[in-house]
């Protein structure tokens, strides 16, 4: 029998203990202590599936090379009263076991014992980790908290925060109406005329295993551009651990699909008749005027209901979607507890946020406004940090040529060669986001997170793009708008013929006239000629390199066109 537990037998009273690294794997894997946790996450009224044994020790064994295991826990005797399941990080604090992957993270305990149980284990974690901060990020709104609003010595010790958590209450014949609605069952329409449309669960390992990679370039490249967050080009652990999930059945993964091509997908935790938006939510860019997210939301809210699935829990976050998908709202409660300075700090920090939330509306700065400012900001902090890392003379040198033409443009008119061997060409790839995200700012100051923006707003509009890509680099792109697509607004003003489409924004990394002429002859090569006619291609005449490729390759429409 484990130590803990004989000690607990002996003394018949409640005793915490503090497992770590070895020792608290060791203990996870005996039955006896397996039964009780399971028992005790069933019985608590607060806990989630992110406190199940089956998520925990999935994830610690997940990234048992990057966080260290770490277990308070109590027993009554031969029961398990208490847990609260954490890992060390790189930093040395403490976060909840799942981390980020874990929307909720609390401890386990009956009611009765939950004050007393977590009141000592922090106690406990910070005497052996004195110099740590302990995160646990989101307890559930059913949480008993009470103790932190009138015990005094806890209020100097913990910050939290209340946040909104939006509920899609499975309601089948509400969703189902919805789906009704003129304005979806155009959208539906419109994409059947494309081909097969199909909603479809994915139950088989393999099937998922299969379609996992482009779940997670959907994933990276739309979270990418909206919070600079790659969370698979950056976590290398992370399609492990859902593999894993979905064997043990925590993983709840549908698709919307035309024909074979993905526009939306979810990948969801689910356990205790809940299914939380955790995992994967992604829909494709060139579908955006479509809704593919919204359809894939109502359609899937179907089927849970259908499966006698009671909540569709949306997780906290103040994203537009999840306000209008939201039938109820509750709260969940963010907790840091730390040494006394560092919270009063934070508590100053959000006191003076939340001050200025709620007086710049009052002097009419909209809250749109407020997070476009903050937004803007981010952009400009990774700017800063992109252009410490550049040779600025190199640059300045680059450009100082170009001064004054900022607004002129070359016109050229694009005329393929038919018949060629494509062989004989470099391989060029259409609307592939896996070769945008292999982006990275060389030749330019845009930074990484600024090019999946503007990549993504193009394809949003309808513009397509055309990559060259080789071993992970991204060599080469340019954008096509045709006559059905937006044009950028340097464009507009170009007159070309109803059915005309226009080449532009080329870049290559290696800058040089031979390079520009390999790439555009790959990726005029690649076009559709049928669907539109006449092409243009257009380039800033500050660019000298591109221009020099396109003029030995086409006859220039004008020697310049200032717009």
């Amino acid at each position: 029998m484990n130590t803990l537990l004989q000690k607990a037998t002996n003394q018949q009273v409640d005793v915490v203990e503090i497992l770590i690294g070895k020792e608290a794997l060791a203990l996870l894997t005996e039955p006896d202590f397996q039964l009780q946790w399971d028992t005790l996450y069933t019985s608590c009224p607060w806990s989630t599936v992110f406190q199940s044994r089956a998520f925990v020790s999935t994830w610690y064994q997940s990234y048992i090379t990057t966080y260290l295991p770490v277990l308070a826990l109590a027993y009554n005797g031969e029961k398990l009263s208490g847990l609260l399941t954490l890992a060390r990080d790189n930093i040395g604090h403490l976060v909840g076991a799942g981390a980020n992957q874990a929307e909720y993270q609390v401890w386990l305990a009956s009611e009765q014992d939950s004050t007393v149980f977590i009141k000592q284990a922090l106690t406990d974690l910070f005497d052996k980790f004195p110099q740590s901060e302990i995160s646990i990020k989101f307890a559930p709104a059913n949480t008993p908290l009470q103790w932190l609003k009138t015990d005094p010595y806890w209020q100097k010790k913990c910050f939290w925060r209340s946040v909104k958590q939006p509920l899609l209450s499975l309601n089948k014949e509400n969703l189902s109406q919805e789906l009704r609605k003129k304005n979806r069952r155009e959208k539906l329409n419109r994409l059947k005329r494309q081909g097969e449309l199909a909603f479809v669960r994915i139950t088989d390992e393999q099937e998922f295993y299969s379609v996992l990679d482009e779940l997670a370039i959907q994933s990276d490249f739309r979270k990418g551009a909206m919070y600079n967050k790659r969370a698979f080009q950056e976590d290398c652990f992370r399609k492990e651990f859902l593999k894993e999930l979905f064997k043990n059945g925590l993983l709840h993964v549908t698709l919307l699909k035309v024909d074979d091509n993905v526009i939306a997908s979810n990948a969801s935790v689910t356990g205790k008749n809940w299914v939380h938006l955790q995992g994967i939510n992604t829909h494709s860019p060139m579908q955006a005027k479509h809704s593919p997210g919204i359809l894939h939301f109502l359609m899937l809210g179907v089927m849970l209901a259908e499966e006698g699935i009671s909540v569709f829990d949306l997780t906290p976050g103040s994203d537009s979607y999840k306000e209008n998908l939201a039938t109820d709202f509750t709260h969940a409660t963010e907790l840091t507890f730390g040494n006394k300075a560092n919270i009063r700090n934070k508590k100053q920090k959000y006191n003076l946020t939340e001050y200025l939330k709620n007086t710049l509306p009052r002097l009419g700065m909209a809250p749109h406004q407020l997070k476009q400012m903050s937004h803007q900001a981010a952009v400009v902090k990774e700017k800063v940090k992109l252009i410490k890392r550049r040779n600025l003379p190199q640059l300045f040198k680059k450009y100082i040529g170009g001064l004054g033409k900022t607004g002129e443009t070359r016109a050229f008119v694009v005329q393929p060669v038919k018949g060629q061997d494509q062989d004989q060409l470099i391989a060029v790839k259409k609307n592939e986001l896996r070769d945008l995200l292999c982006y990275t700012p060389t030749a330019t100051l845009i930074s990484k997170w600024e090019f999946l923006m503007d990549a993504m707003r193009r394809l949003e509009s309808g513009q397509h793009v055309y990559t060259w890509q080789e071993n992970g680099d991204l060599l080469g792109y340019a954008w096509l708008s045709d006559p059905r697509s937006s044009k950028p607004a340097s464009l507009s003003k170009l007159e070309i013929p109803e059915r005309g489409a226009i080449l532009h924004s080329f870049y290559c990394s290696l800058s040089n006239k031979a390079q520009i002429e390999v790439f555009t002859r790959a990726v005029v090569a690649n076009l559709d000629t049928t669907e539109f006619w006449p092409i243009y291609a257009i380039a800033n005449a500050a660019d000298k390199v591109v221009c020099r490729g396109l003029e030995s390759l086409y006859p220039s429409l004008t020697a310049s066109n200032n717009i």
